[in-house]
């Protein structure tokens, strides 16, 4: 789970919210304020894990997926795909996959 603003970001893993309540306890504020927009990747599939998991989102709820399909209707829309058009990453589930990379050094 990654949160970010103009000035900073952050990338979490569930288990950090199951080991850190205060962690948990930030996410739920941030979700249930609907003033905060919020940008997911899937949203159909997100909806239903975050709210299983004590994490349902308020206000403002934009997908990417539904976006990129809609101005890129022949392209594969999975999030590595999308990211590396929209943005300027780098591939990065190969060298994660082939464990050729920790994942401190894939966020860099």
């Amino acid at each position: 789970m990654g949160l970010a603003t103009s000035e900073i970001s952050l990338v979490g893993s569930w288990d950090a919210l199951e080991r850190v309540p205060a962690a948990r306890a930030v996410i739920q504020r941030l979700n249930a304020d609907r003033q905060i927009a919020k940008v997911l990747h899937n949203k159909a599939f997100d909806d239903i894990v975050l709210a299983r998991n004590g994490l349902p989102m308020a206000g403002r709820v934009e997908d990417t997926l539904l976006r990129h399909h809609a101005a890129f209707p022949g392209l594969s829309h999975d999030l590595q795909n999308v990211a590396q058009q929209c943005f300027v990453v780098r591939a990065w589930k190969q060298e994660f996959r082939r464990g050729t990379r920790e994942v401190p050094a894939l966020l860099l």
